[in-house]
């Protein structure tokens, strides 16, 4: 038992860095379940190479799209690296493209988005511009389902890479590949549609992220 403090001890005093609050351990002492948090704490700070920063999946609440022209996540912590959209059985009144769209402190930002979009054997891609084209030319009576990725590729620009797949209610799939820097750290992602008016009529979505 002995040994195994002072490895702690000497684990604890290798990762110490003055910008963090380690706790160190005495040869003897009884380590409690806090204690062993503290020392995993350490660990995660030391490689994050930031405090406060948990490498864990978080999942959102649910929210319905069941009515509304557009869905909103927010409250999205700093030090996030990835984001997973999951949708299912969504619907709109109408036929205009299913947009994701991200946004920071300043709100959702409807331009400058690159990439390109396509549907399953249609012979032609749809070029991005005010989001996310994560399903082109929606059919209002089907229900589709929606996975899209998104990933922090420079964390200085805030630049996000986006990809997605997407099926519709007659079988077939739609992809998206696209990119956006932010002009401040991302904090909220919308589901939206091209026309901004079309109005969601079943199904649901979530998110997940992680730092």
């Amino acid at each position: 038992m002995s040994q195994l403090l002072l490895l702690l001890c000497a684990w604890a005093e290798v990762l110490a860095c003055p910008a963090y609050s380690f706790q160190t351990f005495t040869v003897g002492q009884v380590l409690q379940a806090s204690h062993m948090n503290q020392v995993e704490v350490n660990v995660r700070d030391h490689v994050h190479g930031t405090s406060s920063v948990v490498n864990q999946v978080v999942l959102a609440t649910e929210q319905a799209t069941t009515s509304g022209t557009s869905i909103d996540f927010t409250g999205i912590p700093a030090g996030t690296r990835r984001i997973v959209v999951h949708g299912m059985g969504i619907s709109t009144n109408g036929t205009s493209d299913y947009l994701i769209q991200l946004g920071d402190s300043g709100g959702v930002e409807t331009s400058g988005y690159s990439g390109r979009a396509d549907a399953e054997g249609a012979g032609s891609t749809t070029s991005l511009s005010a989001g996310f084209i994560v399903h082109v030319g929606p059919s209002a009576a089907a229900v589709h389902g929606i996975r899209a990725v998104i990933e922090l590729e420079d964390s200085t620009n805030n630049v996000w890479n986006m990809s997605s797949m997407s099926y519709a209610g007659s079988g077939q799939i739609r992809y998206c590949q696209g990119e956006k820097g932010l002009t401040a750290a991302l904090d909220r992602v919308r589901l939206t549609t091209a026309n901004g008016t079309d109005a969601f009529d079943a199904g649901a979505i979530n998110i997940t992220y992680e730092g």
